[in-house]
């Protein structure tokens, strides 16, 4: 390997670290929601704030879910279904991550908000 072949694979490393973290703290600065999703309908979209920190539940087919919702993200606290892998899922904190109770066709995922991501591409 020759020191201009170095170098290139250097210039390489740094450009890819700092995309990553560009795109890192573009997602940690925008407002964050919690999109339920039931059935394949949007049910409810809640902003990871301080007012709407709490725990909700959804309901449908006669079983429930119980969502936590924090400053920081979201997770299901408690389920009727029977494995409960949506409840051992954990806590979901940034953009694209989401939990999945298949069995209650039931969804939460964490996105942008709409708003922020426009004024973000802009």
């Amino acid at each position: 390997m020759r020191s201009g072949d170095k170098i290139l694979i250097v210039l390489l490393l740094i450009a890819a670290v700092v995309y990553l973290a560009y795109d890192y703290f573009k997602t940690r600065e925008a407002q964050l929601v919690a999109v339920v999703i039931q059935n394949g309908e949007v049910v409810q979209e809640i902003p990871l704030t301080e007012d709407n920190a709490g725990e909700y539940t959804f309901e449908w087919n006669g079983h429930y879910n119980i969502v936590k919702i924090t400053s920081s993200g979201a997770e299901i606290l408690a389920a009727d279904c029977l494995n409960q892998n949506c409840v051992h899922q954990g806590e979901i904190k940034a953009a694209g991550e989401s939990i999945v109770c298949l069995p209650h066709r039931f969804v939460v995922e964490i996105r942008a908000a709409e708003n922020e991501v426009d004024f973000i591409v802009k």
